[in-house]
């Protein structure tokens, strides 16, 4: 998905060679993926050309989906929720949709044949795709089912004729037909929103693909550690491109100071910058930046402030994020 690696005070911080790159060594293929997932050790039970599957993944006995998108520059993740019955499809207003996207570390949407099957998705980009990285992307998306399963309990959710949504509101529309509309009314509540920082967290190592960390147990460094920082932002806007397509167009400032008397460490403006376009209004983009800690830093508590903007939406979000230098 859509991220930047960043890292100042020091190297750049990359990622080494990948087993499912395509012969131009930037693309995913089916091929490598094949090879990749018998390397873990997994089976591959898909029954097309274009997608690995691999069955009977956590606690919902999950099938997960693993298929190169945006010719081969990303690795589409993604498991089945099952279907939606057509009583509950139609009453899912705007803003449950937008609830359940913040409940996990995986975007949720509706799709399929006939737009009634719920999914949990993500992506990671080519030059992250590795056994560990494909990995901790799996058991990060188990671990997201498993733990909110009273989420995906659809017993739980309005009926139609309940909610006064949907299909009453569409004027008796099919499910499959109400889709866009519901759509249509999860990007507008998405629009209307401030900008937001969902998630800003400290992780173990780089992040390979959006959701897919670990949060580090301590925010208490060593001098000449690297500081690992993960934050996704949401309720940017898109911009219509030619071609059907959606561009966004984020950056991020960072300010690096003391705790006690705000010293400034550093202060660098457009620190990480991101504009892509997509085929859809895509809402899963995270910012990372991977920080080496000066050994002339003193033992003290600092402060990494992250602002981000949204240049097609002229919107603005700061977090903060306290960490300490131990003695």
């Amino acid at each position: 998905m859509p991220r930047v690696l960043v890292a100042t005070m020091s190297a750049l911080l990359l990622v080494a060679a990948l087993p499912a790159r395509g012969e131009d060594d930037k693309t995913v293929t089916v091929p490598g993926l094949q090879s990749l997932v018998s390397g873990m050790g997994l089976t591959d039970t898909g029954d097309k050309k274009g997608y690995v599957s691999i069955e009977h993944q956590g606690g919902r006995d999950l099938t997960v989906t693993l298929q190169p998108v945006e010719d081969g520059k990303y690795l589409s993740l993604y498991a089945s929720l099952g279907e939606i019955p057509a009583s509950k499809l139609p009453s899912m207003p705007a803003e449950k949709m937008l609830e359940y996207n913040d409940s996990h570390r995986f975007y949720f949407t509706i799709g399929g044949d006939e737009a009634k099957t719920g999914y949990l998705q993500t992506r990671i980009e080519a030059a992250e795709v590795n056994p560990k990285a494909l990995r901790d992307a799996l058991d990060t998306l188990i671990a997201s089912v498993d733990e909110t399963k009273d989420l995906w309990d659809q017993d739980g959710w309005p009926s139609s004729d309940k909610a006064g949504t949907g299909a009453a509101k569409a004027g008796g529309q099919t499910p499959a037909a109400s889709y866009p509309v519901l759509q249509d009314e999860a990007d507008a509540a998405w629009a209307a929103a401030p900008l937001a920082i969902k998630t800003a967290v400290f992780t173990k190592d780089k992040v390979p693909g959006f959701g897919a960390y670990e949060v580090r147990d301590t925010a208490t460094y060593k001098s000449g550690e690297v500081v690992h920082t993960y934050i996704e932002p949401v309720y940017y806007a898109w911009k219509p491109l030619p071609g059907q397509k959606f561009g966004i167009d984020l950056s991020a400032d960072i300010l690096i100071r003391t705790k006690a008397g705000g010293s400034k460490i550093i202060d660098q403006k457009n620190f990480l910058h991101l504009a892509d376009s997509f085929a859809s209004k895509f809402k899963m983009v995270d910012m990372v930046a991977n920080v080496t800690l000066e050994d002339s830093l003193a033992a003290t508590d600092y402060i990494i402030t992250f602002t981000v903007h949204d240049a097609i939406g002229n919107k603005v979000a700061t977090v903060d994020m306290p960490f300490a230098i131990a003695k």
